[in-house]
């Protein structure tokens, strides 16, 4: 999603173009980690958790794959190593298709 935005500024010259721009990234979409989980017999998940930073640490993803593994897991009464681990995914939109959930 790529415009300008207009906003009016409390000041003028090249520190008005800052504000806006700050102001723009303020109501810029949320993004998101993405990943979807599956196994024989069950219908896939989406998973998905909003982005603390617009660049995710490995760190992060890791524990948002651990917990989208774990709670599939668990929903679907098997063990964790059952579990196939799909492509993960981050700055998204929140999935619309399929099963979802928000973790």
């Amino acid at each position: 999603m790529t415009h300008d935005a207009t906003v009016p500024c409390a000041v003028t010259g090249p520190s008005c173009k800052e504000q806006q721009r700050q102001t723009f990234k303020e109501i810029k979409m949320a993004l998101y980690m993405t990943q979807k989980m599956s196994s024989a017999k069950t219908i896939p998940i989406n998973y998905y958790r909003r982005q603390s930073t617009e660049h995710v640490s490995h760190d992060e993803s890791g524990r948002f794959t651990e917990a989208a593994q774990a709670n599939f897991a668990k929903f679907n009464n098997i063990g964790v190593a059952n579990v196939e681990v799909g492509r993960f995914y981050s700055s998204q939109g929140v999935p619309t298709g399929g099963k979802t959930h928000e973790i």
